[in-house]
Protein backbone atom coordinates (compact mmCIF):
# COMPACT_ATOMS: atom_id res chain seq x y z
CA UNK A 1 0.00 0.00 0.00
CA UNK A 2 1.15 3.43 -0.85
CA UNK A 3 0.59 6.51 1.30
CA UNK A 4 1.32 10.09 1.29
CA UNK A 5 2.34 12.69 4.76
CA UNK A 6 1.61 16.16 4.44
CA UNK A 7 2.93 19.14 6.82
CA UNK A 8 3.86 18.21 9.69
CA UNK A 9 3.08 14.45 9.88
CA UNK A 10 6.01 14.48 7.57
CA UNK A 11 7.86 15.38 10.63
CA UNK A 12 6.16 13.48 13.30
CA UNK A 13 6.13 10.42 10.98
CA UNK A 14 9.83 10.57 9.61
CA UNK A 15 11.70 7.93 12.21
CA UNK A 16 8.36 5.54 11.83
CA UNK A 17 9.14 4.06 8.40
CA UNK A 18 11.97 2.64 6.37
CA UNK A 19 12.21 1.53 2.56
CA UNK A 20 10.31 -2.04 2.73
CA UNK A 21 9.86 -2.09 6.01
CA UNK A 22 6.35 -4.30 7.01
CA UNK A 23 4.38 -2.83 9.57
CA UNK A 24 1.05 -3.08 11.70
CA UNK A 25 -1.07 0.14 11.64
CA UNK A 26 -4.17 0.90 13.87
CA UNK A 27 -6.11 3.09 13.71
CA UNK A 28 -5.63 4.58 10.38
CA UNK A 29 -9.12 4.70 8.44
CA UNK A 30 -9.08 3.94 4.84
CA UNK A 31 -11.06 5.30 2.37
CA UNK A 32 -11.23 5.94 -1.44
CA UNK A 33 -8.36 7.72 -2.38
CA UNK A 34 -8.64 11.40 -4.57
CA UNK A 35 -8.24 11.20 -7.80
CA UNK A 36 -5.49 14.06 -7.57
CA UNK A 37 -2.82 12.50 -5.43
CA UNK A 38 -2.84 9.23 -8.04
CA UNK A 39 0.25 9.63 -9.41
CA UNK A 40 0.38 5.78 -11.48
CA UNK A 41 -2.78 4.62 -13.29
CA UNK A 42 -2.05 1.52 -11.07
CA UNK A 43 -1.88 3.09 -7.58
CA UNK A 44 -4.91 1.74 -5.25
CA UNK A 45 -7.87 3.33 -5.34
CA UNK A 46 -7.75 3.76 -1.78
CA UNK A 47 -5.60 5.77 0.65
CA UNK A 48 -4.86 5.03 4.80
CA UNK A 49 -4.95 8.57 6.43
CA UNK A 50 -3.04 9.10 9.85
CA UNK A 51 -3.98 10.95 13.34
CA UNK A 52 -3.10 11.40 16.52
CA UNK A 53 -4.34 8.65 17.52
CA UNK A 54 -2.59 5.82 14.62
CA UNK A 55 -0.55 3.66 15.82
CA UNK A 56 2.46 1.63 13.95
CA UNK A 57 4.57 -1.25 14.95
CA UNK A 58 7.14 -2.48 13.28
CA UNK A 59 6.40 -6.32 12.25
CA UNK A 60 9.52 -9.22 11.50
CA UNK A 61 8.34 -10.31 8.15
CA UNK A 62 9.93 -14.03 9.38
CA UNK A 63 7.57 -14.18 12.09
CA UNK A 64 4.55 -14.66 9.92
CA UNK A 65 1.05 -13.36 10.96
CA UNK A 66 -0.01 -11.83 14.16
CA UNK A 67 -3.32 -14.17 15.46
CA UNK A 68 -5.22 -13.17 18.20
CA UNK A 69 -5.25 -14.86 21.60
CA UNK A 70 -8.16 -14.49 22.73
CA UNK A 71 -8.82 -14.21 26.55
CA UNK A 72 -12.02 -14.39 28.67
CA UNK A 73 -13.11 -11.89 30.99
CA UNK A 74 -12.91 -13.62 33.87
CA UNK A 75 -8.95 -14.12 33.17
CA UNK A 76 -8.61 -9.96 32.27
CA UNK A 77 -6.76 -8.61 35.65
CA UNK A 78 -9.40 -6.43 37.85
CA UNK A 79 -6.60 -3.47 36.81
CA UNK A 80 -4.12 -3.42 33.78
CA UNK A 81 -1.58 -0.98 33.16
CA UNK A 82 -2.60 1.33 29.84
CA UNK A 83 0.18 -0.75 28.04
CA UNK A 84 -1.60 -4.20 27.95
CA UNK A 85 -3.83 -5.26 25.55
CA UNK A 86 -6.17 -8.44 25.81
CA UNK A 87 -7.79 -9.64 22.86
CA UNK A 88 -11.74 -10.40 23.54
CA UNK A 89 -14.38 -12.21 22.18
CA UNK A 90 -17.70 -11.55 23.23
CA UNK A 91 -21.45 -9.74 23.01
CA UNK A 92 -21.65 -6.13 23.64
CA UNK A 93 -24.65 -5.99 25.68
CA UNK A 94 -24.88 -1.85 25.88
CA UNK A 95 -23.31 1.29 24.78
CA UNK A 96 -23.67 4.82 25.73
CA UNK A 97 -26.09 6.65 23.55
CA UNK A 98 -23.89 9.34 23.06
CA UNK A 99 -20.15 10.42 24.68
CA UNK A 100 -20.32 12.59 27.49
CA UNK A 101 -17.39 15.40 28.02
CA UNK A 102 -15.16 15.06 31.19
CA UNK A 103 -13.04 18.13 32.11
CA UNK A 104 -9.07 17.01 33.29
CA UNK A 105 -7.65 18.72 36.24
CA UNK A 106 -5.19 20.39 33.43
CA UNK A 107 -8.98 22.20 32.07
CA UNK A 108 -8.74 19.41 29.02
CA UNK A 109 -11.92 18.44 27.48
CA UNK A 110 -12.08 14.89 26.92
CA UNK A 111 -15.06 12.58 25.24
CA UNK A 112 -15.40 8.90 27.19
CA UNK A 113 -18.07 6.18 26.18
CA UNK A 114 -19.03 3.13 28.59
CA UNK A 115 -19.08 -0.12 26.74
CA UNK A 116 -20.19 -3.23 28.48
CA UNK A 117 -19.76 -6.85 27.15
CA UNK A 118 -19.91 -10.15 28.63
CA UNK A 119 -18.95 -13.67 27.16
CA UNK A 120 -19.72 -17.16 28.92
CA UNK A 121 -16.42 -17.31 31.34
CA UNK A 122 -18.22 -14.95 34.12
CA UNK A 123 -21.53 -13.53 35.24
CA UNK A 124 -20.25 -10.19 36.29
CA UNK A 125 -19.90 -7.76 32.56
CA UNK A 126 -16.61 -5.86 31.24
CA UNK A 127 -16.87 -2.45 31.58
CA UNK A 128 -14.68 -0.74 28.64
CA UNK A 129 -14.47 2.89 28.67
CA UNK A 130 -13.69 3.90 24.80
CA UNK A 131 -11.92 7.58 25.07
CA UNK A 132 -11.76 10.41 22.71
CA UNK A 133 -11.77 9.31 18.42
CA UNK A 134 -13.05 5.80 19.76
CA UNK A 135 -16.01 7.25 21.60
CA UNK A 136 -17.32 8.90 19.07
CA UNK A 137 -16.54 6.96 15.45
CA UNK A 138 -15.94 3.21 16.59
CA UNK A 139 -18.79 3.24 19.33
CA UNK A 140 -21.18 4.40 16.65
CA UNK A 141 -20.26 1.47 14.95
CA UNK A 142 -21.15 -0.89 17.64
CA UNK A 143 -24.17 1.00 18.91
CA UNK A 144 -25.76 0.41 15.25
Amino acid sequence: MKGALFGDQIEGYKDAFVYNGVYEIANAPIKPCDEKWKTNPTDLNYQMSFGRQTVIQTIDEHVGPIVPDYKCISKIPKVVNAAEKFDLLGVVLYVDGAARKVVTSQNRELLVREIVVVDQSSEQPLIISAWNDLAETECALLSG
